[in-house]
């Protein structure tokens, strides 16, 4: 048997020695040896300055009035909820990760499924589980542009994310998304008077609700009363959006630009009542003058929208024609309308009663049925199509 020698045995016991203080440093300090967890990032817009600046930490509190964030040193901050643009959510949840991995796929059923295990998760903290029932809500609004028998469970979704976070900044976009949803599964009426309620609820100045998302739901809410056949209210509902859109006060450029798009297109509401209860002659002649003194470029595609419908109306096809072909090509701002003219263009296809009309009218509807699942113009291209 070989012996080691003295010189050796210094050599093994110095290198073992090195190998397990090695081993002891890094059991004393396991944090420096893990990852550190990825922070918030709140994107908010100073007041003072009207310039954007971000704050890095943890949102703890995420609420109609205030978002309480723990920044890295350890120091709480309150933001206004109204100064946020926009939370880039960091660590928390795997489950809200792959949420959002499976949203950028297009995966909208993994998706739903992923944010609403991290809704359910009583580990994960109460602003991420808000965030993740209002995610799961939106992803199913995607799924349902392509399967419409899910636009009730979007509702539903809402109302959970409602119950368990009323106090949540998101409430409005939750409530509005409800009522969404109830408009494209059938039901306009619930629709224009979900919108109506949140459209009061901004006007009476409560926190959280910001003067374009009010005047917007009253905009939406005239809209889905016009669908409801309800042209008494769609008419009062319009003037609202009128007086809520001109009382929009903004340093922003893109704010006053869509404020002032609102005062337009609510100024079209009685001729909008008009077409919609059968007074095509009279509101033609509005939209006409419409068509040529609006200085937004949504004014314009609303009014030629509206000539469409009433040149349709009055028997003149290959007029309308032209008008809806123009909205459908050159109108970007509204996928709402974009999908109406492209289905006025199939209407006037058909009604002009040529072979070659009628096979573009049912390409067209197709298109509407499968590209714009997501708007009310999809559900009587569907019918439409149903009924060829």
């Amino acid at each position: 048997m070989k012996i080691a020698s003295p010189t050796s045995l210094s050599t093994t016991a110095r290198r073992l020695a090195s190998v397990t203080l090695g081993a002891v440093a890094l059991l004393a300090a396991p944090a420096l040896a893990a990852p550190q967890a990825k922070p918030d990032q709140i994107f908010r817009l100073n007041p003072r300055t009207n310039k954007a600046t971000t704050v890095t930490g943890t949102v703890t509190a995420d609420g109609l009035s205030k978002i309480e964030v723990t920044r890295r040193d350890g120091r709480e901050v309150s933001i206004n909820a109204a100064e946020v643009i926009e939370i880039a959510w960091g660590s928390g949840s795997s489950d809200f990760s792959d949420g959002g991995t499976y949203a950028s796929r297009g995966a909208w059923e993994e998706a739903v499924k992923s944010y609403q295990q991290a809704a359910g998760d009583a580990e994960v903290r109460e602003p991420l589980r808000a965030e993740s029932r209002l995610r799961a809500a939106t992803s199913l609004m995607a799924l349902a542009a392509t399967d419409s028998s899910r636009f009730g469970d979007v509702a539903s979704e809402c109302d959970r994310f409602l119950a368990d976070f009323p106090s949540s900044r998101q409430v409005p976009s939750a409530r509005g998304l409800k009522a969404r949803a109830l408009w494209l599964n059938g039901d306009a009426a619930a629709a224009r008077d979900g919108y109506r309620a949140l459209y009061e609820t901004g006007k009476s100045g409560s926190e959280g609700y910001s003067p374009m998302v009010t005047a917007d739901a009253a905009m939406q809410a005239a809209y889905a009363a016009l669908a409801a056949d309800d042209s008494l209210g769609a008419r009062e509902l319009f003037d609202l959006a009128g007086a809520a859109f001109g009382a929009v006060e903004s340093e922003k450029p893109s704010v006053v630009a869509v404020a002032a798009a609102g005062v337009e297109i609510a100024g079209m509401g009685e001729a909008l009542a008009k077409v919609a209860s059968g007074d095509a002659k009279g509101a033609r002649r509005a939209f006409e003058s419409a068509a040529k003194s609006s200085k937004t470029s949504s004014g314009v595609a609303t009014a030629r929208l509206g000539l469409g419908h009433c040149w349709l109306a009055e028997g003149e096809a290959r007029k309308a024609q032209l008008e809806f072909a123009w909205v459908a090509g050159v109108d970007h701002a509204s996928a709402d309308r974009r999908a109406e003219a492209l289905l006025g263009l199939a209407q006037a296809g058909l009604a002009a009663g040529e072979s070659g009309d009628a096979n573009a009218a049912k390409t067209g509807l197709r298109r509407v049925a499968s590209q714009y699942g997501a708007t009310p113009a999809a559900r009587k291209a569907a019918q439409l199509l149903e009924s060829l």
